[in-house]
């Protein structure tokens, strides 16, 4: 049952043209505000719900869960709230990968498109592309026809084109003229090689399209007529027009010199505040080698002239200085944190974890904590220093934080979901208040308990998630008070 069009409008009739361009383009289309409620739907969203006006004002995940099971509803809500904070520093579609399950039981993965529609600075407007080849089979509409898809095209933010069969321009927007320093109306017509005087590079690619393959995001430097270069991106896709329509081809560019130039910036201001960091680590750690060393005389040469509370003293002064050195030490390895995607390669996680378990051996038996790991492990795809370190802190983090329970044991296991490898730490302890599960990556989180907050370190799983982003994956919390917390870490396989 859709619902009229009315039900789903809002007060911006240039959003709501844009939605309406795209829908002729992409049939799932949501429009959701920044707390991720539903404003909009396409008409082919609405006839997958049973009751579309339920899903009015609801949040995202309330209609994916709807439409198909998943396997964590609070794991969607992080998910989707992650992808709401990137689109608010990150110009462009943002693409994740979404894992959902059919009634039969079977998984699959779906990669959604997220994006920021412009010109509702006082209340921004974001929207949710579904794939063509999602499981819900939903077949894709014809696209416009010449007219219709030069309208689309004045509502494009970016600049943006059709092209024919034989490489000819016949839908050129006035964005165009603003990026490219070009008379959108002159070069309408003309074969894409005009673009040479741009960038060599970028019009060899228009010419190269084929209704097999799209390009996404492809980056070039153009050169314009004022002498100016700008960095820019070309996405383009294949049509399927009407009959006796000339354009085969929809092209846009993004301009991506606002976002190259706050790249840099942040680059800058992140060397100066790793150079802050070591310094004042290093400015730390000399008079606490101090204490540590006199403290440590003081024990050594004048135990016998010490009370009992004179030597409790000197053992809470010493072991408080080894914590500060600790936490000095998880200050520096957060910022010394650089991974480089392509030293990937696949690693043995088994031999991983054997060599955490012994390491961690008497640590375990002195708490009397067993630490299962299974009898074998697929390989992960990461590096093997930074693998060794997530696995290390969330087994550290549940040993800290579990707290006195009746059930000592600590759970690891990796599982092989398609594209991707998720590696879980669970224990069995008083687990996380509610409401916590995305405050224990924050740095300096401990528990709720005075015993826990004595013994947590602060950073280990700042650390993790920082590790796991940098890979391109992520790092989640699920916990029900006093049954346990589980950690889970997903990191790409390519």
């Amino acid at each position: 049952m859709a619902l009229p069009a009315s039900k789903f409008q809002f007060e911006d009739s240039e959003t709501v043209a844009l939605l309406r361009a795209l829908e002729r383009l992409h049939p799932l289309i949501l429009a959701f505000d920044t707390r991720g409620r539903i404003v909009w739907m396409s008409q082919a969203c609405q006839r997958l719900c049973d009751d579309p006006s339920r899903h009015l004002g609801k949040t995202i995940d309330f209609l994916f869960a709807e439409l198909w099971d998943v396997p964590s509803r609070q794991e969607l809500r992080d998910q989707i709230a992650l992808i709401i904070g990137q689109m608010e520093t990150h110009e462009g579609a943002v693409e994740s990968c979404f894992e959902f399950s059919t009634p039969a039981g079977s998984t699959f993965t779906s990669n959604l498109k997220f994006l920021r529609a412009t010109g509702r600075p006082e209340e921004p407007i974001s929207i949710c592309i579904l794939p063509p080849e999602d499981p819900t089979a939903i077949s894709t509409p014809t696209d416009p026809d010449d007219g219709d898809l030069g309208s689309m095209l004045k509502l494009f933010p970016d600049a943006a084109f059709s092209i024919d069969d034989q490489g000819l321009l016949v839908d050129v927007n006035p964005m165009v003229s603003s990026l490219f320093q070009m008379d959108a109306n002159q070069i309408a017509g003309k074969p894409v090689a005009i673009f040479r005087s741009l960038s060599t590079q970028m019009a060899k690619r228009l010419a190269r399209l084929s209704g097999a393959e799209d390009v996404l995001e492809q980056e070039f430097q153009i050169a314009r007529p004022d002498g100016s270069t700008a960095w820019v991106s070309l996405s383009t896709r294949h049509l399927k027009m009407r009959e006796g329509s000339r354009a085969s081809y929809l092209a846009w560019v993004r301009n991506l010199g606002r976002h190259v130039l706050r790249a840099e910036e942040l680059e800058i201001e992140n060397s100066r505040l790793d150079e802050y960091i070591h310094r004042v680590a290093h400015d730390l750690r000399s008079p606490l080698v101090s204490v540590l060393g006199f403290t440590q005389l003081l024990r050594r040469d004048y135990d016998d002239a010490l009370d009992e509370s004179g030597r409790r003293f000197t053992e809470r002064i010493e072991r408080g200085a080894r914590e500060m050195g600790t936490m000095i030490d998880n200050f520096l390895e957060l910022a010394r944190i650089d991974f480089d995607p392509s030293c990937r390669t696949m690693i043995d996680s088994q031999s991983v974890l054997l060599e955490l378990k012994g390491e961690l051996s008497g640590r375990l038996e002195r708490l009397g904590v067993e630490l299962v790991i299974p009898d074998a492990c697929p390989p992960i795809f990461s590096d093997r220093t930074y693998l060794y370190r997530i696995l290390s802190n969330l087994v550290v983090n549940s040993i800290e934080h579990m707290g006195d329970c009746s059930l000592r044991r600590i759970e690891v296991t990796i599982e092989n979901r398609n594209d991707c490898q998720t590696i879980s730490v669970r224990d069995y302890g008083q687990g996380l208040p509610l409401g916590d599960s995305e405050k224990v990556f924050e740095p300096f989180y401990s528990g709720p308990s005075a015993a826990i907050r004595k013994n947590a370190r602060g950073l280990g799983l700042t650390i993790v998630q920082k590790v796991a982003e940098a890979h391109g994956g992520r790092a989640w919390a699920e916990s029900e008070s006093e049954l346990g917390c589980c950690i889970r870490v997903r990191l790409p396989n390519r």
